[in-house]
């Protein structure tokens, strides 16, 4: 049986005038995908001085935004990709799409329709259980992925 996909965003900071740093999301093997992201010189000219991460690390290591979304999009092609939209995945999803004016070729559902049974509140502890279980770095979007694909696996929704 075949995974649930999930996937997650990191911001630069959690501001408006954020953009989307590192990206990761699962795989039907089981595996993830995990790549920080070359911004665009227009996101640095609007971004605030109060930036969460390196940006020279990004600058360097990034990915071109166009070869991410592709590669998303052939990863993800017609599934249903579950992300924590309280998280506003969604917005920074929209920001990187349309810095390519590219559509995402799968759906985006918040994990909390996959996991019915299971509050937004007692997810978000299961998943910080998992990364303190698993030794995961907190916070980021690797991590998180990793620790969905785990409490899937815990909730028998996939072998």
């Amino acid at each position: 049986m075949i995974p649930p996909f999930f996937l997650d965003i990191d911001p630069s900071t959690p501001t408006a005038k954020g953009f989307p740093a590192a990206i990761a999301w699962s795989l039907a093997s089981k595996q993830y995908k995990s790549v920080l992201i070359k911004p665009l010189d227009t996101w640095l000219q609007e971004e605030s001085t109060e930036v969460d991460i390196d940006l020279n690390l990004l600058l360097i290591q990034g990915q071109d935004i166009i070869d991410v979304v592709r590669e998303m999009n052939e990863d993800l092609d017609g599934e249903t990709v579950y992300v924590d939209l309280t998280r506003q995945t969604d917005i920074w999803l929209a920001k990187l799409f349309d810095a390519v004016g590219f559509e995402p070729s799968f759906e985006i559902e918040p994990f909390t329709d996959l996991f019915e049974a299971v509050s937004q509140s007692d997810i978000e502890q299961n998943i910080n259980r998992l990364i303190g279980e698993l030794d995961l770095p907190p916070y980021t979007c690797d991590s998180r992925v990793i620790a969905l694909l785990h409490l899937a696996k815990e909730e028998d929704l996939f072998e």
